[in-house]
């Protein structure tokens, strides 16, 4: 139960973080955000995990 929770939580911050970043990115700062990816995988032992790849180039300075 506690486990199922703190996955949905992890996966909702996940998610947050990943639309945050999205407006970041559009708006005028000196980084963008090239590429964004969350994957919710099942491991043997009955637990998940959260894994969350964020690719960031350099713009320049504004």
């Amino acid at each position: 139960m506690a486990n199922q929770i703190t996955t949905k939580m992890l996966f909702t911050l996940a998610i947050s973080l990943l639309l945050v970043s999205s407006s970041i990115a559009s708006s005028d700062v000196p980084f963008i955000v090239a590429h964004k990816k969350a994957t919710l995988s099942s491991l043997k032992s009955g637990t998940e995990r959260v894994s969350v790849s964020i690719d960031i180039f350099n713009q320049g300075s504004s």
